[in-house]
């Protein structure tokens, strides 16, 4: 799916990530429940053939898109590159996944009412579903963004910046709306004592919603190359939320617990907003520089 990104795809890639490997998996649940019992094992597995699935979709595309630009070439392999560049992206996926999954964790782990672990699950399964928008929109803008620094044309990049946020922002108004006017009703499917957890709800979707406005930013950080300003806030909020969590879990249960998540996501989300940023200014300076430097050479 990246690969079709990085050849100009992004529709196609989209439309296999996000609809085509979800749509065959629950399709099959539903013949799994109409033909025997769901069990977890059967979900899991209506997962992973729908993802192979799309798999073998995004492996046929990418064949017939690549096949033509290599014929005639010899691959060359660069273990040592390669090998560094995913371990250095598995440290940022595993913390990234660290901040929205975490929570769960130690208060799985810490001595906690019963109650307390029971209520955020539903929380959170409910008010992390935003994130799929973030996702989707940020593989969209991926190529684009990768234009934009190749080019430096700035002005076109925070146009595309201005419209991301524009259509997330849509979409982040109308899930908050749902959440706040329909979170207990939605929080009842599960049960009707999962009601409480609608304080716990609504705190986990607001954080939620402000890292999806800005979640492009870390990848912005990745492509610039400031790997290291990226992996010291992933640290410091990582280790915040750590730390924070067992205390606000005693002090104020579920409620904390959301408390902690949505600030140490907000921050982590507006802390890579404010380097990006910066980034971006530093290097149009430089540009605008190189460009004032090239139209005096001309004129002399």
């Amino acid at each position: 799916v990246d690969l079709l990104m990085a050849l100009g795809r992004a529709a196609t890639a989209t439309l296999i990530a996000r609809i085509i490997v979800p749509c065959t998996s629950l399709l099959l649940m539903v013949a799994v429940i109409v033909c025997s019992t769901i069990t977890p094992l059967k979900a899991i597995l209506c997962f992973v053939v729908g993802s192979l699935i799309g798999l073998l979709i995004a492996l046929l595309l990418c064949a017939v898109q690549v096949r033509p630009m290599t014929r005639g070439t010899m691959p060359k392999t660069r273990w040592a590159e390669w090998s560094l560049t995913s371990l250095s992206f598995l440290t940022f996926s595993f913390l990234i996944s660290w901040m929205f999954k975490a929570t769960l964790v130690l208060t799985h782990h810490l001595p906690h009412n019963v109650n307390e672990l029971a209520m955020l699950a539903p929380a959170f399964e409910t008010g992390c579903l935003i994130l799929l928008l973030s996702k989707s929109t940020d593989k969209y803008f991926q190529p684009t963004m990768a234009v934009v620094l190749e080019s430096t044309d700035w002005d076109y990049g925070l146009q595309v910046r201005r419209r991301r946020r524009i259509f997330v922002g849509c979409g982040v108004g109308v899930f908050l709306a749902i959440i706040f006017l329909f979170g207990r009703q939605i929080l009842r499917l599960y049960g009707d004592d999962f009601e409480a957890g609608f304080p716990a709800l609504c705190i986990i979707a607001m954080g939620s919603s402000v890292w999806t406005i800005f979640s492009l930013a870390p990848t912005f950080l990745l492509f610039v190359g400031a790997r290291k300003t990226l992996l010291l806030l992933l640290l410091g909020h990582g280790l915040l939320l750590a730390v924070l969590t067992p205390i606000m879990l005693g002090v104020m249960g579920a409620t904390g617990a959301a408390i902690v998540y949505a600030l140490s996501v907000s921050s982590l989300a507006i802390s890579n907003l404010y380097f990006a940023s910066a980034h971006i200014q530093r290097m149009r300076l430089a540009s605008d520089d190189n460009q004032a430097d090239d139209d005096s050479g001309i004129r002399r």
